[in-house]
C-alpha cells in the first residue's frame, strides 16, 4: 500500500474537520435541513481525495472547500454565526468548519504545486509511476 502525501491527508482532515464543524453546529442548535448536503459533500470529498489519489481529486479537493466558504460567505450564514459568541455550540462549530474548509484549502493547493513540480522533474512521468519502478 502505497504512503499519502502529506499535504493530502491533511486535504482530507480538513474537509473532514469541517464536517465535524456542521455536526457540531447541527448538536447546537443551528437550522439545517434533515439530510445536511455540506455534510455529505465534505465526508464524501474527503473519502474521494484519499480512495482517488488522482489529480482531478485533488482539484476537487480544493473547489469543494472553496465553494462551501463561498457560499457561507454570500449567505451571510458564516457571518451570522461567526458575530453571535452567544450561541457557542453554533459559533465553536462555525469556527471548527472554517478552520478545516482553510486546512483543506492550503493543503490541496499544496498538493496541487507539489505534484506539478514532481511531474516537471521526473520528465513528466507521474510520480506514482516513478514509485513503482523503483529508484533507478
Amino acid at each position: 500500500m502505497r504512503h499519502l502525501p502529506r499535504s493530502v491527508s491533511l486535504n482530507a482532515a480538513g474537509l473532514l474537520l469541517a464536517a465535524a464543524g456542521i455536526g457540531i453546529q447541527i448538536v447546537g442548535g443551528v437550522d439545517y435541513p434533515v439530510v445536511p448536503p455540506g455534510l455529505l459533500i465534505l465526508i464524501g470529498t474527503g473519502v474521494l481525495v484519499v480512495v482517488g489519489r488522482r489529480r482531478w481529486t485533488r482539484v476537487v479537493g480544493l473547489i469543494v472547500p472553496a465553494f462551501i466558504l463561498v457560499g457561507g460567505f454570500v449567505t451571510g450564514d458564516i457571518r451570522r454565526l461567526v458575530t453571535d459568541p452567544g450561541a457557542t455550540g453554533a459559533f465553536v462549530g462555525i469556527i471548527v468548519q472554517l478552520v478545516g474548509l482553510m486546512v483543506a484549502m492550503v493543503a490541496a493547493a499544496v498538493s496541487l504545486v507539489g505534484g506539478a513540480a514532481s511531474s516537471r522533474r521526473s520528465g513528466g512521468r507521474p510520480s506514482d509511476l516513478r514509485d513503482r519502478m523503483g529508484s533507478r
